[in-house]
């Protein structure tokens, strides 16, 4: 039996070109985060929350919209993929979440990221060109990054006690309805 999403609710995801959003209905698991049309019919995109290497909000002057969050990912075949959702009530939730999820992984996140957004072959930060690129920006230091590996045996390496975590730690689920029964904010 599958375990019911951790999180789920409408956010507003960046189209490819331009800084335009549309609604899409998300949900986060405990290995992954899907995406689908609105009305939750059609599956957009699966990320593995292992591939995810940056988890970090976007500067709203640069991403063309307030609380964007930018999830980067790597594919399987190793190519960067950017995913950009926003939300008034859950963009901080979600990134919580994705954060405490990766708490037992074996790989770090990236030092640093980009506070705007891949368009047009470039970062609309700094414009350095390829999406490839590690970040313009140190990462902020707070209790929920996650800069340090884990031994396999689920100790911190360079810092920290001998807490142990798991990945599959039981989350509360938590269920947001950002529109009344009129489809408004």
């Amino acid at each position: 039996m599958e375990q019911p999403p951790i999180l789920n609710g409408t956010f507003f995801k960046k189209c490819q070109v331009g800084l335009r959003y549309k609604p899409r209905w998300c949900k986060l698991y405990l290995d992954r985060l899907e995406v689908y049309t609105e009305n939750g019919r059609s599956h957009k995109v699966t990320v593995p929350t292992a591939d995810i290497v940056v988890c970090e909000r976007c500067e709203e002057r640069l991403a063309g919209m307030p609380d964007v969050l930018g999830i980067g990912y790597r594919s399987k075949y190793g190519i960067m993929y950017y995913l950009y959702l926003a939300s008034e009530d859950l963009t901080t939730t979600l990134q919580d979440q994705i954060r405490h999820l990766m708490e037992g992984d074996e790989r770090v996140l990236s030092p640093t990221y980009h506070p705007g957004v891949f368009m047009s072959k470039h970062w609309n930060c700094c414009l350095k060109e390829g999406g490839e690129d590690p970040g313009c920006t140190n990462v902020p230091v707070n209790q929920f990054t996650m800069l340090r590996k884990m031994s396999s045996r689920g100790e911190l390496l360079g810092g920290g006690g001998g807490e142990k975590r798991s990945r599959k730690a039981t989350l509360p689920a938590l269920e947001a309805h950002l529109f009344d029964e009129d489809g408004l904010w």
